[in-house]
């Protein structure tokens, strides 16, 4: 007589739910033990903080924009100028001063070779810019128009190469 043995059927959910299961616990473990080595003990950094204000030489009560430039100094786009922060006193540049084109500034950019693209904006409430941006070396603190710090030119072609701005 013939003995059938009786293998049970797999789950096919159980086999594709224990699986993952089982790989995504194995990559965690993995994981943890080395993101301890990545997080720097409290003792290795300070965090300090310092609230300037139109008392400190800020331009204004204000500010739409903020960046730091390669020396370290803090710029701000302020509704009565661009101001340079240096962690002690505050720098201001305006139309009347420095020849900007506005006083207005509600962005900036910088670019590696420590140019700040600064743009401007018409009065009252709006942020929106009105195509006016001026480029200033900040280690020379020169101030350019967009179009005259990068003049278009001709290539080969004869197609103009450079900035436009309409």
């Amino acid at each position: 007589m013939a003995r059938f043995v009786w293998l049970p059927k797999r789950n096919l959910f159980s086999l594709f739910f224990r699986i993952p299961l089982v790989l995504v616990f194995l990559m965690i473990g993995h994981s943890l033990p080395g993101q301890n080595d990545l997080t720097p003990a409290p003792s290795d950094y300070t965090i300090t903080k310092r609230l300037l204000s139109i008392e400190n030489g800020l331009a204004s009560h204000e500010v739409f924009c903020g960046l730091q430039d390669a020396a370290g100094f803090l710029w701000f786009g302020t509704r009565n100028g661009l101001n340079r922060y240096d962690g002690k006193d505050c720098l201001l540049f305006t139309r009347q001063r420095n020849h900007l084109q506005d006083n207005k500034v509600v962005q900036l950019a910088k670019d590696d070779a420590n140019h700040l693209f600064i743009a401007y904006s018409s009065a009252g409430f709006q942020l929106t810019t009105n195509g006016k941006v001026d480029v200033m070396d900040a280690t020379t603190q020169e101030v350019k128009t967009l179009t005259a710090a990068f003049p278009t030119s001709k290539d080969k072609t004869g197609r103009e190469r450079g900035v436009k701005v309409s």
